[in-house]
């Protein structure tokens, strides 16, 4: 059977500018395609179309013409040397890759060795992508980019040979999962075990003495009342800081952070600590150790 002829056409606008380069069989009935779904179609004025023998022809026509003549809607297909149809078959796989949690990790090995081979052509030291310029980060999609198309095209074409794929992944998503669940299991059995032993290490243990119980009170609230004290609002503490200089009877150099007042003294800093566990003490059910009693002029 003979094989029909195809053509190459090419979209011109008003000012002779190349809009889009394409093959079809039947040059009229793309363009009525692109009329109905392509946003720039009210744009074209001029349509140019060359006959080719057959579709191999017309596709090689169509790959030079969009390296040399750099359209403006080609997008697909102009600087990594594949056709429009594979280019978009690339990113529709893409964006499939992306949304799929277990092909994400796959695409994500993909940029991050992308990523370092970037920098070593660059011959510079690799930082972090949030470090990176905004010149930097532009110039790295612009080279990714094709890389990321060649490797879902790679995919794309593995997929179109194997027709079962969608079943292979989902069977191999379940080994993964069971996979993950038997090291769960295992890593909670070797915790219990752990447990095991520290509760019968801790049974032969001799009983806690009163100083032994005194300091783990003491660690215990000193955690808790850091917490108060990250949690009081900057109003409360500079009026606590207020009542310490007054009781102190002097008027000590102090400084602003977020947090709230601090004493330029590392000393006084403690001094102005124990006093506010003096004052919460009460209020917070703390027990009155000496840890927390105030200092005595």
């Amino acid at each position: 059977m003979q094989e029909r002829e195809a053509a190459l056409y090419r979209y011109f606008d008003k000012n002779d500018r190349l809009l889009y380069v394409g093959i079809s069989k039947s040059a009229p009935a793309r363009l009525a395609q692109h009329i109905g779904v392509s946003h720039w179609a009210y744009q074209i004025t001029r349509v140019n179309i060359e006959k080719y023998p057959n579709r191999a022809a017309a596709r090689a026509a169509e790959l030079q013409a969009i390296k040399n003549e750099n359209p403006v809607h080609n997008i697909e297909g102009r600087r990594d040397g594949m056709s429009a149809f594979d280019a978009r078959r690339a990113d529709s796989t893409l964006d499939d890759l992306k949304r799929d949690w277990e092909d994400s990790h796959d695409l994500f090995d993909c940029h991050c060795r992308l990523y370092f081979r970037w920098f070593r052509e660059q011959g510079i030291e690799p930082v972090m992508e949030v470090e990176m310029t905004a010149r930097q980060k532009k110039a790295f999609e612009k080279w990714a980019k094709p890389h990321f198309r060649e490797y879902a095209l790679r995919i794309a074409n593995e997929r179109s040979a194997n027709p079962n794929w969608r079943i292979e992944r989902e069977r191999d998503r379940r080994e993964a999962e069971r996979k993950r669940a038997d090291e769960y299991a295992e890593r909670k059995r070797l915790n219990l075990e752990r447990q095991t032993v520290r509760r019968a290490a801790r049974a032969l243990l001799p009983p806690p003495t009163e100083e032994q119980l005194k300091r783990r009170t003491i660690a215990r609230q000193a955690n808790a009342f850091q917490k108060i004290i990250d949690s009081l609002p900057k109003a409360d503490l500079v009026e606590y800081m207020n009542c310490f200089m007054v009781q102190r009877g002097e008027l000590l150099p102090t400084y602003m952070t977020n947090s709230g007042p601090y004493f330029s003294s590392n000393g006084i800093q403690r001094k102005f600590t124990r006093f506010l566990r003096a004052l919460l003490a009460r209020e917070y059910g703390f027990i009155e150790l000496g840890e927390y009693s105030q200092d005595r002029q």
